[in-house]
């Protein structure tokens, strides 16, 4: 099983890490911690740098974008310090839906993990855009986290999630969802854990 888990230094992402290290998944599952740069691109693909070229301004940007993203990467990796995956850490530069597309892709991926809302999401959406795309569009299965809204201590992460009482899994295109004789689907079982 291959686990791609992103990371943008939201409090949902941070979420995501700990849901991570609290499944208990088989030792050295490996899994890449990707942070993707937003990098604006406009019509026809052209960035910045063919715009105005690379001046020592957009450099010393490009030095501090590189460093904060290899500090959330680091802080996911810590996260998930002590458990038995396979952590590889990378950062990509581009459209963050896209990249995380392209490399659920190019790693195979069975499991995607991010943050249900990243940090330039709005407060008044359930669901950020990113999430929303990668949901859409990704062939491997996708988990979202979203962070704790209680205002409690928890002290352990793990007996937390596994304390959940119930988890919807919803897939229109299952052969397993429950349809009726035209092919529509009925309904969505809730399940006990």
């Amino acid at each position: 099983m291959n686990i791609l888990l992103v990371t943008d230094g939201s409090p949902h992402s941070v979420r995501a890490a700990q849901l991570l290290r609290a499944l208990e998944l088989p030792a050295a599952t490996p899994v890449q911690v990707l942070s993707v740069i937003p990098e604006p691109t406009f019509l026809g693909g052209i960035s910045m740098d063919v715009i105005r070229g690379i001046s020592k301004d957009r450099r010393r940007f490009i030095a501090e974008q590189e460093a904060r993203a290899a500090d959330l990467v680091t802080q996911a990796s810590d996260v998930l310090q002590g458990s038995a995956y396979h952590v590889t850490p990378q950062i990509r530069w581009g459209n963050p839906k896209q990249v995380v597309l392209d490399e659920a892709d190019e790693l195979e991926s069975d499991l995607i993990i991010m943050g249900a809302k990243g940090v330039t999401d709005s407060p008044a959406f359930r669901l950020g855009g990113v999430a929303l795309a990668v949901m859409k569009h990704a062939r491997a299965s996708v988990l979202l986290a979203r962070k704790v809204v209680e205002v409690r201590p928890v002290a352990d992460v793990s007996q937390e999630i596994r304390s959940l009482k119930r988890l919807l899994f919803a897939n229109v295109r299952s052969r397993s969802a429950v349809k009726n004789p035209e092919g529509r689907m009925l309904c969505l079982a809730r399940a006990p854990l």
